[in-house]
């Protein structure tokens, strides 16, 4: 996280726009056959095989969430913490159904090409959380246990003057996750399971550092890494476009995204490189940017606020009664 760097607006830098959903449902895999359509020249496509071959209780176990897509937005512009929503999630596919209303699909399907799966979900959710926790470390100088950040160290092979991390998901203890693979275990039996978690099998981030580093840096060079790799995963380019605005070079750096999980590994890698503070609204819930803010503001707008205040008085008034009547 730096100071003073030159900050691209979003609205300049990312024309990125994406379509919430009029509706999202999870399709298991007897059933998305007739919910998608498929065309004659991807016969031979990955998914589709794997869909043709593999047994029905894990279709049913790891369902296709199908959209309906709608009104058109700006994600990156219209919401600035859509980071910090996406992991704060439940792992639970009503509550990836409801973000996805909201924000719509995480990836972009064309027609005749299978939606995004369960597992895929619950493998970018659990990801981008990771990578979100690792964030709120460094800010609140929370790095001396590395362990519990999910980051180890060991020489590095071949070379003593350096030493090898590795950061992984997998490594932080997750119960809710687990819940999810016992909840498919009980209803379609360990093989499923299995299957399942393989699929989601977290990502791992490795990189080399000096011996004597810190552990904010060795926690500072695990997100870098791991929002670089992902920003590559997710196809999201640094791009330079021809500016006609007189008196300058002539070129306009920019962002290309594709679709809305790329765009939220780049919102993250932004909010990083400017230093951004976001907090959860104590009234509705909602994240919000709170770099800047004054210290005792702490709710995301003036309803939220008004709300508070309101609930504040009635709660000292009910103490009030209470103690005359006692």
């Amino acid at each position: 996280m730096t100071e003073g760097r030159f900050q691209p607006t979003l609205g300049g830098a990312i024309d990125f726009k994406w379509w919430r959903s009029d509706t999202a449902e999870w399709i298991g895999g007897k059933e998305i056959r007739d919910r998608v359509p498929r065309w004659d020249d991807e016969a031979s496509d990955d998914e589709w095989y794997e869909l043709d071959r593999e047994a029905e209780q894990l279709g049913q176990a790891d369902p296709w969430l199908v959209v309906r897509t709608s009104a058109e937005y700006q994600p990156l512009i219209e919401h600035e913490a859509l980071v910090w929503e996406f992991a704060s999630l439940p792992f639970e596919r009503s509550a990836y159904a409801e973000f996805a209303k909201r924000f719509g699909p995480l990836t972009r399907k064309d027609a005749g090409r299978l939606p995004d799966r369960l597992s895929f979900w619950v493998q970018e959710h659990s990801y981008l959380r990771y990578a979100v926790s690792l964030y709120q470390a460094i800010e609140s100088r929370m790095t001396d246990d590395l362990e519990s950040l999910g980051i180890r160290t060991r020489p590095a092979p071949g070379d003593a003057s350096r030493t090898e991390l590795v950061a992984s998901a997998s490594l932080v203890p997750n119960p809710s996750l687990a819940c999810i693979l016992e909840d498919v275990s009980a209803e379609y039996g360990p093989g499923p399971a299995r299957s399942f978690h393989d699929r989601i099998a977290s990502e791992a981030a490795y990189v080399l550092i000096e011996p004597d580093a810190s552990t904010r840096r060795i926690a500072q060079m695990a997100l870098a890494t791991i929002i670089t790799g992902s920003l590559g995963h997710h196809t999201v380019n640094l791009l330079l476009d021809p500016d006609v605005t007189p008196l300058r070079m002539g070129l306009t750096m920019s962002f290309g995204v594709h679709d809305l999980i790329g765009a939220m590994w780049l919102q993250l890698a932004l909010a990083a490189d400017g230093n951004k503070t976001f907090r959860s609204c104590p009234v509705c819930g909602a994240w919000w940017n709170a770099s800047g803010a004054r210290s005792h503001k702490t709710v995301c707008s003036n309803r939220c606020r008004a709300k508070q205040s309101y609930e504040r008085r009635k709660t000292a008034e009910e103490a009030a009664a209470r103690d005359e009547s006692s």
